[in-house]
């Protein structure tokens, strides 16, 4: 099961906030025996921004992510628009792909440009993952409309 939620409210005719929550379970007797397509996993420019894309989650004895049996996940972001085509955003994300509903979600947050293109939005984000050590600071990049 995965559920999504997206609300979208416009402050002013240059100024929104976009608030995003996702949740998704499994239930399995054999867990183990789930393959990874059907796993979650977080991070990337869609989930926790400042991680790198499915690096969030259960890691197996070689630290490689091998997916969780939840995902949760939520993101607020205000946008202002200087014009009809620039704009710029600050935004926080929370989550993680889990095996236990009381593990620690991961944090992230940042700026980013957001520019109307002929061929659709294009937004750039420089994000810090805050949870980790060291704070460390990823770009994302998205072309199209945000789904």
């Amino acid at each position: 099961m995965r559920t999504k939620l997206k609300f979208i409210t416009s402050l002013s005719s240059r100024n929104r906030i976009i608030a995003k929550g996702e949740y998704g379970g499994t239930s399995t007797p054999d867990f183990e025996q789930l393959p990874s397509s059907i796993r979650f996993f977080g991070g990337g420019s869609q989930s926790v921004r400042g991680y790198k894309y499915n690096s969030l989650g259960p890691t197996d004895d070689d630290a490689e992510v091998v997916g969780g049996a939840y995902l949760i996940l939520g993101s607020i972001e205000f946008e202002h628009y200087f014009n009809d085509r620039w704009g710029v955003a600050v935004f926080y994300d929370i989550g993680n792909a889990i095996d236990d509903l009381t593990d620690d979600l991961e944090q992230g947050a940042g700026f980013g440009l957001r520019w109307k293109s002929p061929v659709g939005p294009v937004r750039i984000d420089l994000a810090s993952a805050i949870s980790s050590d060291g704070k460390p600071w990823r770009l994302h990049i998205n072309i199209g409309p945000d789904l």
